[in-house]
């Protein structure tokens, strides 16, 4: 039986060879007759630009038809989905055992400062490729995270643990043709979608 693929879910998880992110602010201005102008934030906070970059010879034909086929359940850009941000910003403090729900992570870089923080939700990968979104239970000091998983996938003290944020394609328009030379050179482009 050939390749069948992976089945589509909601989260995204080819790791690319390089993660661009960049802030984008909406700044509405206002010019009176008298030359004055005001100005004020339309959102409360930055949306990301995240553009992923991959290694065209180490994608597989395999991998290019998954993120296809992920592209496509997703509709383009219209449903949102979990993006992790792949770049290590902590690893795992304690080791789980079989079953267990709950991790400590070191948090040197202070990203989480509380559980309702930008980035309450981690995405965190296994030497044998199971991952987990993790989302924060509780913030001790400001190096200690408790995160609780649903699966219980058994983690090992320096995985490594990346933010996760809600985002969509950027563009509706995706060739099969060109997406592994696209992968190489463009990169995928994706938005933040704030709730």
């Amino acid at each position: 039986m050939g390749y069948v693929g992976l089945t589509p879910t909601s989260v995204f998880i080819w790791r690319p060879s390089g993660v661009q992110i960049q802030d984008a602010y909406r700044t509405l201005v206002t010019v009176f007759e008298g030359g004055a102008a005001q100005r004020r934030p339309k959102w409360a906070r930055p949306r990301m630009k995240v553009t992923l970059q991959f290694n065209q010879a180490a994608l597989t034909t395999d991998d290019v038809a998954d993120i296809w086929r992920f592209y496509r359940a997703q509709q383009g850009n219209l449903r949102p989905f979990l993006l992790p941000l792949f770049g290590r910003v902590t690893s795992v403090a304690s080791a789980s055992s079989v079953g267990s729900k709950t991790l400590w992570l070191d948090d040197t870089q202070d990203l989480t400062s509380s559980a309702t923080s930008r980035w309450n939700t981690l995405y965190l990968q296994n030497a044998a490729g199971a991952y987990d979104v993790f989302t924060v239970t509780s913030v001790t000091g400001a190096t200690r995270i408790e995160v609780q998983s649903s699966t219980g996938n058994v983690y090992a003290v320096g995985n490594p643990v990346s933010p996760v944020i809600t985002a969509r394609f950027d563009g509706d328009i995706l060739s099969p043709g060109f997406l592994p030379a696209d992968l190489a050179t463009l990169g995928l482009s994706f938005t933040e979608v704030q709730s």
